[in-house]
């Protein structure tokens, strides 16, 4: 009895030391970045937030920050061909993994996912899609995770801890709402807080708290009259309030019609 709690003790202080060696190396980052962009001028600090390619940002010589790469997309590296005649590989769409109701596959395709992804030279993976499925007619239903939030954000969260197994920033999307191809930019979508917590938030929410991932895409449409990429219920009180998240939002292209309500949101 003596030896099993002894054994007992020796566990949860070599538990508490991990604990403690990790809340160090979270401060140490986190003084690490706020020294750098205290240091950065505004100029480099509006540099970090645009395009110096597509999906890229630009390096900071003067600070040592190097520039990253994203590429689509939610069922595999976008490209065709790269200068040496590598191809990526086509997995499965995000409906096709929603069929499988596979967890343990869904992690494994997003970790080979996010190895090719590494082995091409990107640094983050638009993907995982865990849109919910409302018309089969629409446009982009073959990358949404179907029809049921629970089962998009399961499968989504296990897209995403396989991608991030890698070197490799995961990003859930389209947060949220998104449905009609037709007029996305301008479709206004008229929900109760509810509607948002309980069926179009459910598997955003699980994919950003089960997960860990490390950035959110923001929709083209509009949700209750302002742009998800601009709304300050959707980016702060929701995203970082309710759900905790710590990290950041990229707008899908051109999503982005007034710059600096974004920023504020």
């Amino acid at each position: 009895m003596k030896s099993k709690k002894l054994y007992i003790s020796a566990i949860y202080i070599l538990l508490l030391g991990l604990f403690s060696l990790n809340l160090h190396a979270q401060s140490l980052l986190d003084k690490r970045v706020n020294e750098l962009c205290d240091a950065m001028t505004t100029q480099e600090k509006i540099n970090q937030l645009i395009n110096s390619s597509f999906g890229g940002t630009p390096s900071n010589m003067r600070l040592g920050i190097p520039g990253f790469f994203m590429d689509d997309g939610p069922h595999g590296l976008r490209l065709t061909t790269d200068r040496n005649g590598r191809s990526g590989t086509a997995f499965p769409t995000g409906i096709a993994m929603a069929a499988t109701l596979d967890e343990d596959i869904a992690k494994r395709v997003g970790e080979a996912m996010g190895l090719e992804f590494w082995a091409f030279n990107r640094s983050q993976q638009l993907g995982p899609c865990v849109d919910i499925c409302r018309d089969p007619r629409g446009g982009r239903s073959a990358e949404s995770g179907g029809e049921d939030a629970y089962l998009a954000g399961h499968i989504g969260k296990s897209i995403a801890i396989g991608i991030q197994k890698n070197p490799i920033i995961a990003t859930v999307k389209h947060y949220m709402c998104e449905s009609m191809q037709v007029n996305r930019h301008h479709m206004n979508v008229q929900v109760s807080d509810r509607w948002l917590m309980d069926f179009a938030g459910y598997n955003f929410r699980t994919v950003i708290q089960e997960a860990g991932v490390m950035s959110v895409m923001g929709a083209y449409n509009l949700i209750n009259g302002d742009k998800a990429c601009e709304s300050a219920m959707m980016q702060t009180e929701i995203l970082r309030k309710r759900w905790g998240y710590p990290f950041y939002v990229v707008s899908d292209w051109d999503a982005i019609f007034d710059s600096g309500k974004a920023l504020k949101a």
